[in-house]
């Protein structure tokens, strides 16, 4: 998987730059929407290559509004407040590294939920199914590991087989990796493993859901 043509695209450095490349590269033809991307690099990445992108976050996105793009459509606000109808649907839906962040007060969120964070989450993940146009795809990434003795509360987190294949339940999967981070100093060293090597909270799942 080649991917430093995109990474060159930004001056960000991120946690998980493997997430660009592989959403990239299982995208198919028609409008983009990001959910949960502030910081990410799609809404620069796509929209250089002519592609219609839409990018929804609760927080405030003034930087990116003010660049001139006739591409990009930037909408604050909370994705579980929103229909099919108010958006639309998409041939393609990223949810990159954002759905493990609901209903955990570890990043400083306000408690805006009801249920567990699982329950929350698994409820937001049907949410965001309803913005995927049919036969569209939506390209996921979460923290990964069966390990289960970590007591971190950040990193209640990470999803297991069990809890993957509750989200995976009646779509087809077109594609699905797993990643570790080797060397924890530097954040861009991702390798693909297998499933059997994801051993901690710094693996990572991939994976694709065509409806």
């Amino acid at each position: 998987m080649t991917y430093s043509k995109y990474i060159s695209e930004s001056t960000r450095q991120g946690p998980r730059q493997f997430e660009v490349p592989y959403a990239i590269n299982h995208l198919i033809d028609g409008p983009t929407i990001e959910i949960g991307g502030y910081d990410s690099l799609f809404k620069w990445v796509l929209t250089r290559r002519g592609w219609p992108f839409t990018l929804i976050d609760p927080r405030e996105m003034s930087g990116f509004k003010k660049k001139n793009n006739k591409l990009a459509t930037c909408i604050e606000g909370d994705i579980r407040l929103y229909s099919a109808a108010d958006l639309g649907t998409f041939p393609n839906v990223l949810l990159v590294s954002v759905l493990e962040h609901i209903g955990l007060s570890a990043y400083g969120q306000k408690k805006d939920w009801e249920g567990s964070p699982r329950e929350e989450q698994r409820k937001a993940f049907l949410h965001c199914l309803k913005f995927v146009a049919p036969g569209g795809r939506i390209i996921v990434t979460l923290p990964y590991s069966n390990k289960t003795e970590e007591e971190d509360p950040k990193f209640l987190l990470k999803y297991n087989s069990e809890m993957l294949a509750d989200l995976q339940e009646g779509h087809k999967v077109i594609d699905q990796r797993f990643f570790v981070l080797r060397k924890p100093a530097h954040l861009d060293r991702w390798d693909e493993v297998l499933v059997k090597d994801t051993i901690d909270h710094r693996s990572n799942v991939c994976f694709v859901l065509e409806l």
